[in-house]
């Protein structure tokens, strides 16, 4: 996964590359945005404001115990769902 990927998968909506080589790769990095705040880098880290809607969240699924996204669920409840 790309850096600009991940960024965009932790809510990041506004995210975008910066800066290409000869050959039109993206080579300096990724200029983190959100839509809903005002999002910041602190230490090489990028933080959304609190309380930012696009924030992804992570639970602990209660059938096996793995931390998934909240708005997506876990594979092991599609699993038994297609059991029954």
């Amino acid at each position: 996964m790309s850096l600009l990927e991940t960024v965009l998968s932790q809510g990041f909506d506004r995210s975008e590359p910066i800066g290409r080589d000869e050959l039109g790769r993206f080579t300096k990095g990724v200029r983190v945005r959100c839509s809903q705040c005002e999002a910041l880098v602190i230490s090489g880290v990028a933080a959304h404001e609190t309380g930012c809607p696009n924030v992804v969240r992570y639970v602990d699924c209660f059938e096996c115990g793995c931390e998934v996204r909240a708005d997506v669920g876990c594979d092991c409840q599609s699993f038994d769902e297609e059991a029954e």
